[in-house]
């Protein structure tokens, strides 16, 4: 008769002590954004209507992004030993210490966003992973097994066909309201403005600050 399918899990509100374990997802709400320290060097943050699974065994930890932007702070690179993955529907990539943002949607919604025009033309129901890197860089993997660096400042649109797949300069206009949130804090917004500065020109700063 073979395995009895697994039951579903229950849904709980997330509360600030609350703790997560392996193979549980968290979807913000509609008018939400929550946070989540992976441990004390790892801070993982969703978008609202964003859903992502955490599955941890021994010390690999993997984030799956089904839809929405999540924004990943690694303040200290892993050790040998640990690894921490990203995966959406069109790529994973690896992360050893740095600051990234990424989106998973449809191609026509990261034209949009993005300024991605190219993407509209050529599949625009087609699903991308926008993936942008604000300090460090990470190596990202296409469905045609390509591989690809992509440094601090720069923004990669990995699409399910390799010809949707592309690396571009990251601009001002791909700050969205959310990813400027994270820039509230304070060690965050020094470590990406020092690895970004192109992307501050016309940011405001407090007169009396540092």
């Amino acid at each position: 008769k073979g395995e009895p399918p697994e039951p579903a899990g229950s849904p709980r509100f997330v509360i600030e002590t609350v703790r997560f374990a392996s193979g549980e997802v968290m979807r913000p709400g509609g008018a939400s954004t929550a946070s989540v320290s992976l441990d004390a060097t790892k801070i993982v943050s969703l978008d609202q209507n964003s859903s992502v699974r955490f599955e941890k065994q021994d010390n690999h930890i993997e984030l799956t992004l089904t839809e929405g932007t999540l924004f990943l702070d690694v303040s200290e690179k892993l050790d040998e030993n640990e690894s921490l993955d990203i995966t959406t529907s069109t790529m994973p990539v690896g992360i050893r210490g740095t600051i990234v943002v990424v989106s998973a949607m449809p191609a026509d919604k990261a034209a949009n966003m993005y300024g991605l025009e190219n993407q509209t033309a050529k599949a625009p129901d087609q699903q991308v992973t926008v993936f942008g890197v604000l300090e460090g860089k990470a190596s990202l993997t296409y469905t045609d097994g390509r591989t690809a660096t992509v440094n601090a400042g720069q923004i990669a649109v990995v699409g399910e066909k390799p010809e949707l797949s592309d690396i571009a300069e990251m601009t001002m206009e791909n700050i969205t309201p959310f990813i400027a949130e994270q820039f509230e804090n304070d060690n965050t917004a020094s470590r990406v403005i020092n690895a970004c500065p192109q992307l501050f020109d016309e940011y405001s700063f407090p007169a009396d600050g540092d």
